[in-house]
């Protein structure tokens, strides 16, 4: 009898980033070590008014688990294609999670300070440019406002502990 498993995404990552450092050490005689590092980047925290109303509890129900396997969307996913802007939909989505998506959109580090520690249900209007917002009325806010006026977050620009790797010797 076989026994079949599927790993969630935070096991695949990890077993993922093993086999490529295998690879690594192996062809290239590769030796690294892991560390962290203070690098420049940003804090999520509470704007000083709050969350918003519109950041909503989500409830583990059966609606919502068959919704997600249904569509196959994630807990967090991004649409649209910048006209007016692009909607970040939250579906079971914890401030962690939005911490990391926010951090591929600056391309910087950006750390959960919330202290929300439960997965809410949201939809963040958007608009990427701050240039063009004040010139078209018709765009969504730039990303920073839409934190702010629709879920009552904020970004910091603070220093933050990073996971960084040390490449040590390469053949």
């Amino acid at each position: 009898a076989s026994i079949l498993a599927k790993l969630n995404d935070q096991e695949a990552a990890f077993v993922k980033q093993r086999m490529l450092e295998r690879l690594l050490q192996k062809r290239y005689d590769m030796k690294f070590h892991c560390g962290r590092r203070d690098v420049r980047g940003y804090a999520l925290v509470l704007d000083k008014d709050g969350p918003k109303g519109k950041l909503i509890v989500y409830k583990n129900n059966a609606e919502n688990i068959a919704f997600q396997r249904t569509t196959g969307r994630r807990a967090l996913y991004q649409v649209g294609n910048g006209n007016p802007g692009y909607k970040l939909i939250g579906n079971g989505c914890s401030m962690k999670l939005l911490a990391k998506m926010l951090g591929g959109i600056y391309g910087a580090v950006i750390r959960d300070e919330t202290g929300l520690n439960r997965r809410y249900v949201f939809t963040l209007k958007y608009n990427g440019s701050t240039t063009r917002y004040g010139s078209k009325p018709d765009l969504w806010p730039p990303l920073t406002i839409a934190l702010k006026t629709q879920l009552g977050l904020d970004l910091q620009r603070r220093k933050v502990s990073a996971s960084i790797v040390v490449i040590d010797h390469v053949q």
